[in-house]
């Protein structure tokens, strides 16, 4: 809590010293910003994991913890638990920040709802 009101301090004190700056000072309040609200987080099992945002590293995750022949239920909710959004044979993850969007999402193949084939991919977009 006391390092928010410290960035709280430093952002009124940019914002004071950089008037009249404006470029400069909107990407010191936005670094600043992020400091103090770096937004939501990502999803649980890569960081539990020490997984790298490529899509191979999450696929080969994936791919490791629910082998072919895995009941696709145990899938989604697993997914669900960790804050997907779910459907029938997809899942999505969304989260941003002050200057990025991200999305991770899962698709699986199914035979007879046993998990077949699947798929992660992890995109991201900044200003």
């Amino acid at each position: 809590m006391q390092s928010r009101s410290i960035a709280l301090a430093v952002l009124i004190v940019l914002v004071v010293a950089g008037y009249g700056y404006r470029d400069r000072l909107f990407w010191t309040v936005a670094a600043v910003w992020m400091w103090v609200d770096p937004g939501p987080p990502a999803p649980p099992f890569i960081e539990e994991n020490r997984l790298g945002f490529g899509s191979e590293d999450i696929t080969a995750f994936l791919e490791r913890r629910f082998p072919p022949g895995t009941p696709t239920d145990l899938l989604s909710s697993y997914l669900s638990r960790q804050g997907f959004v779910v459907e029938a044979d997809s899942a999505s993850y969304h989260w941003s920040d002050l200057v990025c969007t991200y999305l991770i999402s899962v698709r699986w193949e199914a035979v007879d709802g046993s998990v077949e084939i699947i798929a992660a991919s992890y995109d991201n977009a900044c200003l």
